[in-house]
């Protein structure tokens, strides 16, 4: 109709049919889809021009598409064309548009989905959690494996969105250990410029910072002991209690359970019993000198003036440095005897 009208001196406004919310949002979502398929044909180009919207994401020079032949302009500038996608993303909480919006999406997916990654983390949409999560859920892995734009693209998303970058790191380590193993995080943190790192064992999911600043520590990508300290001063207890669990599951839960198994040995051969018991703790990614510093952060007397402590992990603390002597008679002296951290508990709260 607007075509056909030819009226002088006027645009068609593309801008604001995608960025306004319609009454009938199937009616917008078709108009949305019949847009795209228009620009893909290259029809219409006087009228439809995505690649003149406002409010898009740069195009990235390091991005390579050679022996992709479906990558064409017109793609690219629908699909850095952020207000479109933060619509289509809102679009998919209306009843019965779930399916479609995400048919929508599915050709950036297959053979653009650099383009999307981006705009996705431009985008703020009020709603549509679902819809994002799955889009990213799809989009992510890739970049962490061969792809031939992964670091380019993740460079982009660190500067872009620096919480998405670490949210799709942490989701994906919990997920998918295949793709996303610590050491292979750790590789990509030194890949990624201004060295993505700090900020991911400086993020809110203790217990995944807790696992990759311990190896990052072993491999001295980070100063541990800085670390160490910032955090328990920092954060308090939600950190310390998920260092206490990694401390749990990756070294007293093993050994007690080795101990368990072996008596035997201990009788017979100490020296080999005591040899495969330190080799646990290596395993770790904690040697014995380390350990011994991580509990000494922890004693009683480091932690009196840190009102970020709660008793409880007090106790707990307590609780993990009885065990640890136990089972290393010889190598920990952290945490006070049971009486000190009990006085100073006392005092504290």
């Amino acid at each position: 109709m607007f075509v056909k009208s030819k009226p002088q001196n006027l645009r068609f406004p593309l801008q604001e049919l995608i960025r306004q919310q319609w009454k009938h949002p199937q009616l917008q979502l078709a108009f949305i889809h019949n847009c795209m398929q228009l620009s893909l044909a290259k029809k219409e180009m006087d009228h439809i021009q995505f690649g003149k919207l406002a409010n898009r994401c740069a195009h990235v020079a390091e991005f390579s598409f050679s022996g992709r032949p479906e990558v064409t302009p017109q793609l690219v500038d629908i699909w850095t064309c952020v207000d479109l996608v933060e619509r289509l993303v809102l679009l998919s909480e209306f009843r019965g548009l779930f399916m479609p919006v995400r048919h929508c999406f599915e050709h950036a997916i297959k053979h653009l989905p650099e383009y999307l990654t981006l705009s996705i983390s431009l985008a703020k949409p009020y709603s549509g959690n679902v819809m994002l999560d799955e889009l990213l859920s799809r989009l992510m892995p890739q970049f962490f494996g061969e792809h031939a734009n992964g670091i380019s693209l993740l460079q982009n998303l660190h500067t872009k969105n620096k919480k998405l970058f670490i949210r799709s790191i942490c989701e994906l380590a919990k997920h998918d250990q295949r793709t996303m193993n610590l050491s292979h995080i750790l590789d990509i943190t030194q890949e990624v410029k201004n060295n993505s790192l700090p900020s991911i064992v400086y993020c809110e999911d203790h217990a995944f910072a807790v696992s990759l600043g311990i190896l990052a520590g072993k491999r001295d990508f980070l100063h541990y002991e800085m670390w160490l300290k910032n955090r328990i001063k920092d954060i308090g207890s939600p950190f310390i209690e998920a260092l206490l669990k990694w401390i749990e599951d990756s070294i007293t839960y093993p050994v007690q359970d080795f101990t368990k198994r072996n008596a035997g040995m201990l009788a017979s051969n100490p020296d080999q019993f005591e040899s495969q018991k330190t080799s646990l703790l290596e395993k770790s990614h904690l040697t014995k000198e380390r350990l011994q510093m991580t509990m000494d952060y922890l004693k009683p007397a480091n932690l009196q003036t840190n009102n970020l402590v709660s008793k409880e992990t007090m106790t707990h603390i307590t609780e993990l440095t009885a065990t640890l002597r136990e089972l290393f008679p010889q190598q920990t002296d952290g945490g006070g005897s049971s009486d000190e951290i009990d006085a100073v508990a006392n005092e504290h709260f």
